[in-house]
């Protein structure tokens, strides 16, 4: 029996299906973990803090995860990439849109206990949560100016607003980028260029120096280098 997992083996569980042999028993309950579980974990994961262990059960060359699955679920998260050619990747226990861990580079306000300001995209709450507070709602003021943004992606027409994880962003932050931009750049180039490639043009927040997709570019030029 393993002993040790990477997170990268760990989110491979996930990002890559078919050919792995962890599964997830049918007896396990669907992911309940909320927006600011996921957060706190990776903000615990980036300071190098232990998070549990796995329990399994094997069978022939299968092992069956009787116990992490939020945890895991939570590190695949980080490690999903809407924009790749396998965004349409499954989850073991979510449907529909899956939700896209970012990481503010320039966090001006995070919650008291956190080292890291780590923001979760949602299908129910497509804008996240607010960054002091991150188990409370945006306001309504702040819900609103997001959707503004969001209403002009060019498939958002006709007075009907699509939220898919590749189209919208965290918006009470400053200078957020996918988490998975970090975790699969192999320089500073490849994070830049995934920016430009992917992002939408009106990509803008809350409390960001910046207007459009264009402004934070030049904006990460200068942070990252």
């Amino acid at each position: 029996m393993i002993n040790t997992f990477s997170l990268q083996e760990i989110a491979d569980w996930q990002l890559k299906i078919q050919s792995s042999k962890v599964e997830l028993p049918s007896i396990q309950r669907g992911f309940v973990w909320k927006s600011k579980q996921i957060e706190d974990l990776w903000d615990s994961i980036l300071r190098g803090y232990p998070i549990g262990s796995f329990l399994f059960s094997k069978t022939g060359d299968k092992l069956y995860l009787m116990d992490g699955q939020q945890r895991a679920t939570s590190i695949f998260l980080g490690y999903f990439d809407p924009f790749s050619p396998n965004g349409l990747t499954k989850a073991w226990a979510i449907k529909g849109e899956l939700p896209v861990v970012w990481i503010d580079l320039k966090p001006k306000t995070k919650p008291d206990t956190s080292k890291y300001l780590i923001r979760l995209t949602t299908n129910s709450h497509p804008w996240g949560y607010q960054s002091s507070f991150n188990d409370k709602k945006l306001s309504t003021s702040d819900r609103r100016k997001a959707l503004e943004l969001f209403k002009q992606h060019p498939e958002n027409k006709g007075g009907y607003t699509s939220f898919k994880n590749s189209t919208v962003f965290p918006f009470d932050c400053n200078c957020p980028l996918p988490l998975s931009f970090f975790i699969n750049a192999m320089c500073i180039e490849d994070i830049i260029e995934n920016v430009e490639k992917n992002l939408p043009n009106y990509f803008s927040t809350k409390g960001g120096d910046f207007k459009n997709k264009k402004e934070f570019i030049s904006l990460l030029k200068t942070e990252l280098h």
